[in-house]
């Protein structure tokens, strides 16, 4: 249950009369570890190359030059990525296949799988996520991709409950597995594709060791159990809501719900403010400060709530965070953020900073069909809070009740891992704060291997010190090897990248494990065996996104 492993396949066809190079922006999971690439062109199988980036657009452009074919795959930021196709020719076909991994991030008794298909338009500035013009994503109404997809569900999972509330799925048994297929062919690329697998497993925390380099590599995927309840507390609760233009449709409809919802589940002697946002921020109530919280103040808030709509035009969300930081609330009661937005806006790292120096814990709720999954959850991972993705048609009141619970819920504090044997390095060194039912990655190194089950102890914030083992096991080997990693290694290498290491260091780890990264592309090259130098340049062609489904109140139905 630790990693998911998915196959996607990029179809491509010049239907025009000159040779052109289509270059296509698109997203995927924050966390994917691309693992390899292939493309199918004029009846043959191409493979590839992790390059140093440089060399890779150095020898991309001259392969173009001269006549050949190349495709070359860059890595832009946290989920954005541009795949080139260069020098098809009139008739030309090209099939590009990838394959990438992901870890798994459990939530209590459920899975959340989801692929996103399209990036929903954002506010602001392209270039401030590194984004070159040609890569800058352009959006079409009448954008008529098609999407086709099946799930199998193996091993542990496959008896488990699924569901899927993005599209309507056949969903049965085949053979020991489960298979979801679409209820048609295709379907439009206008939002993410969500699988949700309840399992009642009672655990699914997992431990595989795998060999890597001259040692070996521990994978824990751990779901703690944090029982016993806390005293009730008095709490102050900043609730942001994002009212931009993105958010009208079905997203505002979300946020409305949760919001009702959490101002519902507030107890006398608690405080509040709600501060709404878009081209400027204000306060829907409260002023400057938090309100205390009585059955006047709530049915006030809810009135107030019911009329709120995305109609303040743009996303200056980094503002509207840092005047909530700001609002004015009791010394004696820790403050947390609660926000609830798409995340859709270019610029990521303002409002982070400003987090990161603050001593609110951000929890964030992602809505909408097709959220900016590195954004929402990046903002909690920084101030130790927590993150909830909801789409249209989930279950958002029940979702957000339980997240909203999280910020009173008994938390680990601190993590320990005991082993009999010392591991050489770890990663991360140090773990955040842990909620009840979130799921923790941790990667060990040994110079021998370790025979013993992974005892984990946790000091919850309250004193209270818990303990759990997990059984180790040998991760199924993957043929072979010789030439890559095992994919637990090259997903624990991109795990610190990803963590932030310097410029050499980073690309020399990617080239090491082949790994996509800011220093490094993948890169394909289709060498003619005649000159083609004379041929003319091909022309430039953006392949265009749909329209999110519910972007702009279009609704996502």
């Amino acid at each position: 249950p630790g990693t998911t492993e998915v196959t996607v396949k990029q179809c491509y066809k010049n239907s025009e009369s000159i040779p052109v190079e289509a270059v296509y922006t698109f997203p995927l999971p924050m966390d994917a570890v691309l693992l390899d690439m292939h493309v199918l062109l004029g009846g043959r199988v191409l493979a590839g190359k992790i390059l140093p980036k440089e060399e890779a657009e150095d020898s991309y452009e001259d392969a173009i030059a001269d006549g050949d074919k190349a495709i070359m795959l860059e890595k832009l930021s946290s989920g954005l990525y541009t795949m080139n196709v260069g020098n098809l020719m009139p008739g030309d076909d090209c099939v590009i296949s990838y394959r990438f991994t992901s870890l798994n991030r459990w939530n209590g008794d459920t899975l959340r799988f989801s692929l996103p298909t399209t990036i929903a338009p954002r506010f602001g500035d392209p270039a401030a996520s590194g984004l070159a013009s040609h890569q800058e994503p352009e959006y079409s109404l009448e954008e008529d991709r098609g999407l086709s997809i099946t799930v199998h569900v193996m091993d542990e999972l496959a008896n488990a409950d699924i569901t899927c509330p993005s599209h309507s799925c056949k969903i049965g048994k085949h053979g020991a597995n489960s298979r979801v297929a679409l209820q048609n062919e295709t379907i439009a690329m206008d939002r993410d594709f969500v699988l949700n697998i309840e399992t009642k497993a009672g655990t699914n925390s997992s431990a595989r060791i795998v060999p890597d380099q001259d040692g070996w590599l521990v994978h824990t995927s751990f779901c703690p159990r944090i029982e016993g309840g806390v005293e009730r507390q008095p709490r102050a609760v900043k609730l942001v809501l994002d009212c931009s233009g993105s958010m009208s449709g079905d997203s505002i409809a979300q946020g409305r719900e949760a919001l009702l919802r959490i101002i519902g589940s507030l107890a006398p002697g608690d405080y509040f403010s709600l501060l709404r946002f878009g081209s400027h921020h204000e306060y829907v109530f409260g002023g400057n400060g938090v309100l205390c919280v009585t059955d006047a103040t709530k049915v006030m808030a809810k009135a107030r709530v019911q009329m709120l709509d995305a109609d303040m035009g743009g996303t200056q969300i980094a503002s509207a965070i840092e005047a909530a930081l700001r609002t004015d609330g009791p010394a004696d009661i820790p403050a947390d953020i609660f926000l609830i937005t798409d995340g859709n806006v270019w610029d990521h790292e303002t409002s982070v900073k400003a987090a990161r120096k603050s001593r609110h814990r951000i929890f964030t709720v992602g809505v909408g069909s097709a959220v900016t999954e590195s954004y929402v959850r990046g903002l909690a991972q920084e101030t130790g809070g927590a993150c909830e993705l909801v789409s249209p048609h989930e279950d958002m009141a029940n979702r957000v009740h339980r997240h909203f619970l999280r910020m009173s819920a008994p938390r680990c504090e601190d993590m320990q891992v005991h082993w009999e044997t010392t591991p050489t390095r770890a990663f991360p060194d140090k773990t955040g704060a842990v909620y009840d039912g979130d799921t923790v990655h941790l990667f060990h190194w040994f110079d021998t291997a370790p025979s013993n089950d992974v005892v984990i102890e946790l000091k919850l914030a309250n004193g209270q010190v818990m303990s759990s083992k997990i059984p180790l096991r040998e991760a199924e080997a993957q043929g072979d090897t010789s030439d890559t990693a095992h994919d637990i290694a090259r997903i624990a290498a991109a795990s610190v990248i990803r963590n932030g290491v310097d410029a050499n260091a980073g690309q020399k780890l990617a080239l090491s494990y082949q790994l996509m990264s800011e220093w490094t592309n993948y890169l394909v090259i289709d060498q003619s065996d005649n000159d083609q130098s004379d041929q003319p340049l091909p022309e430039l062609r953006k392949i265009r996104s749909p329209i999110a489904a519910g972007w702009g109140g279009t609704g996502s139905m």
